[in-house]
């Protein structure tokens, strides 16, 4: 419709202007009809074969016979279709493409989220990584050192596996805004979060979020 329409509109202006004169020849007779008018504006701007049977140009026998309006007719049309026009469809095709491809990004994570299986295990692995910091941060008060980059901030291979104790104590653990900062120092921290789907910006704001009665 974007192509059809504006072309239907100067093909009308053909037909009624030059259609008329198609037995005197030089390009006229591309227009004697709207249906053949609007095929020849679509071959001229669209297809670019802008040469009747002869194989002379269209558009300069007009010009040249009946005036130069119609070539600069003719020039406005191309314009308008070629930098116009099919920039339009060409944005409107990528525009489409982009949001389908987030919108299927978005699908997935949702499926994701919803698979318990794979939440609980996520979950269970945040749960696991947040215990052991809290235990190397107990036994080792170094850390909290002032310049300490986020690469010497390791989490070492060998790590404790929780145990029911463990467990319990983990369900009490306090998390402070200043602990919560320095877990967002590691990045395994933070891809266990975007695992969970919570975007980095997200992260940012996230303890004042799950902390809003500031207890």
């Amino acid at each position: 419709a974007l192509i059809a329409i504006p072309l239907y509109a100067v093909s009308l202006l053909m037909r009624e202007s030059i259609g008329g004169l198609a037995t005197m020849g030089h390009g006229a007779e591309a227009f004697r009809t709207l249906p053949l008018a609007w095929f020849t504006m679509f071959r001229c701007t669209v297809a670019g074969d802008c040469a009747n049977a002869a194989g002379q140009p269209i558009a300069l026998l007009v010009a040249e016979h009946y005036g130069w309006a119609y070539g600069l007719i003719f020039c406005m049309t191309t314009i308008v279709m070629t930098f116009g026009l099919f920039n339009v469809i060409a944005a409107i095709f990528v525009e489409n493409t982009l949001a389908a491809a987030k919108s299927n990004s978005v699908l997935v994570k949702r499926q994701r989220l919803l698979d318990t299986h794979i939440f609980a295990e996520k979950a269970a692995e945040l749960v696991h990584f947040v215990w052991n910091i809290h235990l190397l941060r107990s036994e080792d008060p170094s850390w909290d050192v002032a310049g300490h980059t986020v690469s010497e901030r390791y989490l070492p291979d060998r790590i404790a596996i929780m145990s029911t104790h463990d467990i319990e104590e983990a369900s009490c653990l306090q998390i402070t805004p200043e602990f919560f900062s320095f877990l967002r120092t590691f990045r395994e921290f933070k891809h266990l979060l975007e695992d969970l789907d919570i975007a980095d910006e997200d992260q940012v704001d996230l303890f004042d979020t799950l902390d809003v009665d500031g207890g």
